[in-house]
């Protein structure tokens, strides 16, 4: 699969999961970037992403400051 077309896939589910909301958008993004930077377990597919998302991702972005006083 072109690079193009998994950027364009994993961010048609962030839009899906954020709706497009640009505080939870970025929380996305920061969380693939930290992926990224430690090294481990990479989002390469949208599999990949889509098996962060049910757990891991939720449990980032419910530690966030800014969410916390919503989960």
């Amino acid at each position: 699969m072109p690079l193009t077309r998994l950027i364009s896939d994993i961010a048609t589910d962030i839009f899906d999961l954020t709706l497009g909301h640009n505080g939870l958008v970025g929380a996305c993004g920061g969380y693939i970037q930290n992926i990224h930077l430690l090294g481990n377990d990479h989002i390469q597919t949208l599999d990949d992403w889509k098996k962060h998302t049910s757990v891991q991702l939720l449990k980032n972005i419910s530690v966030m400051a800014a969410y916390q006083s919503i989960v």
